[in-house]
């Protein structure tokens, strides 16, 4: 009977702490997941073909994509970060060139619709984009 007893308060113990660590952040995993990032220009002036097409590429080779989106799986502070990264790196890329005309760089985590990154560039140097928090 004690046996049980002791078997009863362990079960009602875990229960009460799993409860506890379900409602409370503290206890609660990193959101794990896969995210999807699309890169484009927010906004342009007097766009050159060929300096479009050199500034997505620094992005591309910097974050390591295709097209116009990127996928990472990992946690989302952790996949946010590392596309910051790269998009520092291209951005350091991007302002050694010579531009005649003006971008401005987005990118967008399609998880949580959130605008992560924005640069201007060019004629648009300095005029960066919103970055949701």
């Amino acid at each position: 009977m004690k046996h049980l007893a002791t078997t009863l308060k362990m079960l009602l113990a875990t229960a009460l702490f799993t409860i506890l660590c379900t409602a409370s952040s503290g206890c609660s995993e990193e959101k794990y997941g896969i995210y999807l990032y699309t890169f484009n220009f927010e906004r342009t002036e007097q766009p050159v073909d060929q300096e479009s097409k050199a500034i997505l590429d620094a992005y591309r080779q910097a974050v390591g994509f295709t097209g116009f989106e990127a996928s990472l799986s990992g946690e989302e502070d952790a996949c946010n970060q590392k596309v910051l990264d790269g998009c520092a790196q291209a951005q350091a890329q991007v302002e050694q060139m010579q531009l005649s005309g003006g971008y401005v760089m987005r990118v967008v985590n399609n998880a949580t619709y959130k605008t992560i990154y924005s640069h201007g560039f060019g004629l648009l140097e300095g005029e960066d984009g919103i970055i949701d928090k």
